[in-house]
């Protein structure tokens, strides 16, 4: 997106970040898999089902491969 406005509320202005920045990417990236595993963590713990859905796939298939897999351990 290149650089872009965003408002910060706390501070009360409105700071510049350049979303194409290696940095910025690499920032986000990290953000998402931390919390991708904490909710993987979590999932794990209360014995729920994870499934990781693209938003460019087909998401039929894998939740009937999950249905399948969840009727088999009952």
């Amino acid at each position: 997106m290149g650089i872009i406005p965003v408002f910060d509320k706390e501070a009360r202005k409105t700071i510049w970040i350049n979303t194409s920045s290696s940095d910025f990417r690499q920032g986000i990236s990290n953000k998402f898999n931390i919390n991708k595993n904490k909710l993987q963590d979590i999932c794990k713990k209360a014995k729920a089902s994870y499934l990781q859905v693209f938003t460019d796939e087909d998401y039929v298939s894998k939740l009937i491969k999950l249905f399948q897999i969840r009727k088999i351990k009952k």
